[in-house]
This record gives C-alpha cells, structure tokens and sequence, in this order.
C-alpha cells in the first residue's frame, strides 16, 4: 500500500499528504505509538523535575497574563 502512494506521488513534497487509505493508516499509527512512546521516553524525566523540592514554586506557565494571576 505504502510503496504504491510512493510510485502514484507526483512529488516528494506531496507524498502522504493526500486523503488516501496509507496517509490515514500512517497517521493513525504514528497517534498510537508515536504517544506511547513519547510517554516512555518523557515520564520519568519530568516526573524527577516536577517532583524536586527546588521546582516546586516555580511555574512553568508560558501565557504571562496566567502567570501573573497565579502568583
């Protein structure tokens, strides 16, 4: 399916860009794994920053409207 998108494509620019079945799929799937994986890789990073007591006052707000009610 895949390497029939790649042969039918009339560019590279344009080549999983369409509507088509394997645009989908691939999206699909990079939703699925693609948010596990990040998960994985990022949890326990961020879990040691959030949880340091040095962290613990500081907001990570990035709307400064926000940041200003908060404190």
């Amino acid at each position: 399916m895949f390497s029939k998108e790649v042969e039918l494509a009339d560019s590279m620019q344009t080549l999983f860009r369409g509507n088509s079945l394997a645009s989908k799929i691939m999206t699909f799937c990079f939703k699925v794994y693609g948010a596990t994986y990040l998960q994985k890789l990022l949890e326990p990073l961020l879990r040691v920053i959030i949880m340091a007591p040095e962290w613990q006052h500081v907001s990570f707000e990035v709307d400064s409207t926000r940041f200003e009610v908060l404190f």
